[in-house]
């Protein structure tokens, strides 16, 4: 995948980051459970930028 599209699916995943981080605050008011929510967010964008990346890795090693 060409880094370009990889750089604009990461920044459309931060329209989740911050959604879900105001819907967190408003239940919890709590700066611990707005960074666990962050890092979830980042885990899970990388797994879906990367996703193809990975897949084509682990073809190569395994073949």
């Amino acid at each position: 995948m060409d880094v370009p599209r990889m750089f604009g699916k990461a920044i459309v995943m931060i329209i989740p980051g911050f959604v879900g981080a105001g819907a967190v605050w408003d239940v919890f008011h709590n700066w611990t459970a707005i960074g666990i929510w962050t890092i979830a967010m980042v885990i899970f964008t990388c797994a879906v930028v990367l996703r193809k990346e990975c897949k084509r890795l682990k073809s190569l090693l395994l073949d």
